[in-house]
């Protein structure tokens, strides 16, 4: 019977196996090279595509400074009218000094259209600005060719650039007028005299937080470069 096992036989019968040969040196430089242009190619790969989401990023940044500065220009805004408001806690005063300029000059947003809409006379864009020092809401009376322009813009969820002249700011307050008509002239009291027929009012006053808004009229407005997911 032929043994399949090669190795060493003693007298007593016993196999010892033979050990195997050694791995030859070549072998495991083989192996460490593949593994360095494993690591080295995905280190690469990893690269090159930060790079090109960087170099992306500030190509997209340059060309909505630009579009800001171009638009700007054109119409003597101002662009960075946020820069002078102060730290910490805001008020309206600080809001009115930094868009109601002395100068005559308009401002220059940069936002969302939150609401069109029409009232007897005027055509009113009500714009949300990107702006994350304050909660400003704009209310600008505009011309039909803007607003029509806004309106076949796809798609609608873009961001604009607008230009407007601001008469007035004040923080967002809501009034509600309750009235009570009292009690009819032919109720009496507890003696038999007539009451009064006397109508009552009460007024709610609430204030809406930290929201300012600002109500004037437009002068230009155009879609720009999208700066956030859609």
């Amino acid at each position: 019977m032929n043994d399949s096992v090669s190795g060493v036989r003693l007298p007593d019968g016993t196999m010892f196996p033979e050990e195997p040969p050694p791995q030859s040196p070549l072998r495991k430089w083989i192996w460490l090279a593949l593994l360095c242009l494993l690591v080295g190619g995905y280190w690469w790969y990893s690269n090159q595509e930060e790079a090109k989401h960087t170099t992306s990023h500030e190509l997209l940044e340059q060309k909505v400074s630009h579009a800001i500065s171009e638009f700007g220009q054109k119409h003597d805004a101002v662009t960075e009218w946020a820069h002078g408001l102060p730290q910490g806690t805001v008020y309206s005063i600080d809001v009115q000094r930094a868009l109601i300029r002395k100068d005559g000059r308009p401002i220059l947003f940069t936002g969302r259209v939150a609401d069109i809409r029409q009232n007897k006379e005027t055509l009113q864009l009500e714009f949300a600005p990107i702006w994350d020092k304050i909660n400003l809401r704009v209310i600008l009376d505009c011309r039909e060719d803007i607003i029509n322009g806004i309106l076949s813009h796809a798609p609608r969820e873009a961001d604009y650039l607008a230009v407007a002249q601001i008469q007035s700011v004040g923080k967002v307050h809501f009034r509600v007028d309750a009235r009570s008509e009292g009690v009819a002239s032919t109720d009496y009291d507890d003696e038999g005299r007539s009451l009064p027929n006397v109508d009552t009012f009460t007024e709610l006053e609430l204030e809406a937080g930290d929201v300012f808004l600002a109500r004037g009229t437009c002068v230009d407005v155009r879609p720009y470069p999208i700066t956030r997911e859609q």
